[in-house]
């Protein structure tokens, strides 16, 4: 007796369904949503096919290949990452915080750079100097931080690692609004071509 119930109840609901699907199809709903899904789907490539040619532009333009472009990216996180590891072993807060938020715009630099490769030039001295320089000096405080039989030349370089950590931290953060403002720079130059080809093809519609 259940079974039957089960199997009426499966039928129903299959009937229900092919009724449904009539209904779309016969009021072109159907038609449209898949078309609709269709479109979607077609800008998302378009997107991503122009957004890899720009990419790939720029990386062309930058006299680099490919597999150059990408162990520069790799090499670079791996050494965030490095950075990164002594964030936990840091005791004075303010110094943490400095080096957590140097992390962060180093890491911030990387994506940037790994979207807009053009910025290689922009970016250069801080991945090829920059970033070791830093790791090198956060990994000496870490090691020294706790300032037990120091002398006081020596205290007073544990001070001074401390404000160069800051130095630092301000530095990158300018370096991140500077990269910031070219983007701006960019989308604003886009916007005026693109405002500009607005008004050509009006006037032209109007003649």
């Amino acid at each position: 007796m259940k079974g039957n119930s089960f199997l009426s109840g499966g039928i129903f609901g299959l009937l229900i369904f092919i009724g449904i699907i009539y209904l779309l199809i016969k009021t072109r709903i159907l038609l449209y949503l898949v078309l609709g899904v269709v479109l979607i789907i077609l800008i998302f490539i378009i997107v991503i096919v122009v957004k890899n040619k720009k990419i790939q532009k720029q990386i062309n333009d930058a006299n680099m290949s490919n597999q150059d472009f990408k162990n520069i990216i790799r090499v670079n996180r791996n050494k965030i990452g490095n950075l990164r590891s002594f964030i936990f072993r840091i005791d004075d807060r303010a110094v943490k915080a400095d080096v957590t938020e140097i992390a962060d715009s180093s890491k911030w630099i990387i994506d940037n750079l790994e979207k807009n490769p053009s910025d290689l030039n922009g970016t250069k001295r801080f991945i090829n100097y920059y970033l070791d320089a830093t790791i090198n000096i956060i990994k000496k405080y870490v090691e020294f931080q706790k300032g037990e039989g120091y002398t006081e030349e020596q205290m007073k370089s544990l001070e001074k690692s401390k404000e160069t950590i800051k130095l630092i931290n301000k530095s990158l953060k300018q370096q991140k609004m500077k990269l910031l403002d070219n983007d701006f720079l960019d989308l604003k130059v886009e916007m005026e071509v693109l405002e500009k080809t607005l008004k050509v093809e009006g006037e032209i519609n109007q003649d």
